[in-house]
């Protein structure tokens, strides 16, 4: 055994539990970001377009919306003149019931306090207009989803 001086033990003792601990932190560091934790970007994504007609001319009034009872999530878009729509922002992947529901109310022109009620959708048959009975589904996948919707009267 070779004999070490004092202030070379003293500076062993010390760095030897630092060097653990670091070794610790690091190994920690390293499970947390596998699982996840705090890191929302691992969440699977999807964004959805797509058009809807009715009887083969485009819808060009109110909000698609696609709905999983299985995730409890939501996302509408507004249907634009042609047709298309585009629902705002990310949704999670899964399966979803679509439906059609009248343009925002919030849309209003101006000066108007009290609108008429006016269905603006009396065309679009019942079933379309409710998540419990359309008949409307899609099976999002990760990534960007188009999706084409063809109500019959």
């Amino acid at each position: 055994m070779t004999a070490e001086d004092p202030a070379t033990q003293h500076k062993a003792r010390i760095l030897r539990p630092m060097s653990r601990a670091m070794g610790l932190l690091g190994l920690l560091g390293l499970l947390l970001g596998s699982n996840g934790c705090g890191n929302s970007s691992s969440r699977p994504e999807a964004t959805v377009q797509g058009k809807v007609t009715l009887a083969g001319q485009p819808l060009t009034r109110g909000q698609v919306v696609f709905s999983s009872s299985a995730t409890g999530t939501s996302a509408a878009g507004v249907l634009q003149t042609d047709g298309t729509f585009e629902l705002t922002g990310a949704i999670v992947p899964g399966a979803y019931r679509v439906y059609i529901l009248p343009p925002d109310p919030g849309n209003i022109e101006p000066g108007l306090t009290n609108p008429p009620p006016v269905d603006e959708l009396k065309d679009v048959p019942q079933k379309y207009k409710s998540e419990t009975s359309t008949d409307l589904t899609a099976e999002v996948k990760e990534g960007e989803n188009s999706f084409e919707f063809d109500l019959q009267p």
